[in-house]
């Protein structure tokens, strides 16, 4: 029998969101009541290593909304598995930015749903789009390794 051995995770360490989009795959807004403890991250994250996991991704909700968040991510790294962070761009500071070079992350996704301003405030409904523009345009002077633009495509956006 072949024994099972798993490949990649994602992880949502919250369902905290500092936006509320009607487009938005888990309902982020608040945290849930039964949340996990760093505690229990950290087991679950040593378990999907156990079991072969040699990339993990965080997201949330916005991860950054969660005290914690480096905490956790550096235990992904520490376990020797490849992280991956997925973010709406919006809460990244120069500080920030520089946890994330510090983390080494694989990949770094930021959400970018459409082209223009315009359409961004509809798909969002805030103002962000200078902001999430800029915050790819740094990740990448960073050096990160991989920085991608997430984009939902909805009727709103789909012109773009």
């Amino acid at each position: 029998m072949k024994s099972f051995r798993l490949s990649s995770a994602v992880v949502e360490i919250t369902n905290r969101c500092n936006l509320r989009c009607p487009f938005c795959y888990s309902a982020s807004g608040c945290a849930r009541p039964d949340e996990l403890s760093l505690d229990e991250l950290k087991a679950a994250i040593r378990d999907l290593k156990s079991l072969g996991c040699e990339r993990c991704a965080i997201l949330g909700g916005e991860f950054l909304l969660r005290k914690d968040w480096y905490e956790i991510a550096d235990e992904i790294r520490s376990t020797g598995m490849a992280l991956q962070l997925l973010t709406n761009g919006l809460l990244v500071t120069d500080e920030i930015r520089r946890q994330f070079k510090a983390l080494e992350p694989q990949a770094v996704g930021v959400s970018l749903d459409g082209a223009t301003p315009e359409t961004y405030k509809l798909a969002r409904g805030v103002d962000g789009y200078a902001k999430v523009r800029k915050v790819i345009d740094d990740l990448v002077s960073d050096g990160i390794n991989q920085v991608s633009a997430i984009t939902t495509f909805n009727a709103k956006t789909l012109q773009d």
